[in-house]
């Protein structure tokens, strides 16, 4: 089986292979660019590669880390329910969801992507946080839900993908290395301005800390469901490690260095934090 996931190889990755296969450097340009098309699925799909290339390339990359096992629509076909299928046979939620145009607002198409299958944070009202953690995804794995859900959008005639937000199954910012990777080829690959993309995390400092030196300019959005560490320590049980006021204090600085807006998050839970 090929090692390298085609995503996120890279084009210094693909030139090299290229030059294996006796094949020039520019066709680089044309296999990454074709990723990105919603309607190539395999290898095959790349019809502006010789027959003889598409079979090679096949036997060096992996076209894609995910597959998609389940599709279910929403809100009048405008939602789209996706999921995964990896490659060890656990599965992760993604979610694609387009809002028309609006006479104060142009159309946007929102991918939700997940970053670990289940969670370690244990959230008691998170369907996720009862699985507990099985691991984390792979930097692929993380931007292969986008591809699988630009080609679900494209097929019922939506998208393209505009938006991407990390608020699926996991903690982001505690699969930070996975998460960084990924939020680097999104925007370097996909056309996808990190202005436009939104992290979200129950309050692991180093992991925001890690995000704003990383540059990205992402929008960082805080769960935080509870205003006291006293309830925080019940709802988000991180908050025993990283209390409130570590966390504002931290996502202030991301927002002082970034010059990006946060967003707060809360989950209403009637009797308990309303």
């Amino acid at each position: 089986m090929p090692s390298r996931a085609l995503s996120t190889a890279g084009e210094p990755a693909v030139v090299d292979a290229l030059a294996r296969l006796g094949e020039p450097a520019w066709r680089a340009r044309q296999i990454r660019a074709a990723v990105w098309q919603p309607f190539v699925s395999d290898f095959e799909a790349m019809l502006q590669l010789p027959a003889s290339l598409r079979g090679a390339l096949a036997a060096e990359f992996e076209f894609s880390t995910v597959a998609v096992a389940t599709e279910v629509l929403a809100d009048s076909g405008e939602t789209i329910k996706l999921v995964c299928r990896l490659g060890d046979g656990q599965t992760i939620e993604t979610v694609a969801m387009e809002t028309p145009a609006r006479s104060d607002s142009r159309r946007r198409s929102t991918v939700c992507v997940s970053s670990q299958v289940g969670c370690a944070v244990g959230c008691p009202f998170c369907a996720t946080g009862h699985m507990g953690l099985r691991r984390n995804c792979t930097a692929a794995e993380i931007v292969d839900q986008v591809r699988a859900a630009s080609s679900a959008l494209h097929r019922r005639g939506l998208g393209p993908v505009t938006h991407i937000v990390y608020m699926g199954m996991g903690e982001p910012l505690a699969n930070a290395a996975a998460t960084l990777e990924s939020l680097s080829a999104l925007s370097a690959d996909a056309g996808i301005s990190a202005r436009r993309i939104t992290v979200s995390t129950s309050g692991v400092v180093p992991g925001i800390q890690q995000l704003a030196a990383s540059g990205m300019p992402v929008t960082l959005a805080v769960s935080l469901h509870a205003a006291t560490d006293e309830l925080r320590d019940r709802l988000v049980p991180i908050n025993r490690t990283y209390p409130l006021g570590q966390v504002l204090g931290t996502a202030s600085r991301y927002a002082e260095e970034s010059g990006r807006r946060i967003s707060f998050e809360w989950c209403l839970i009637g009797g308990v934090n309303d």
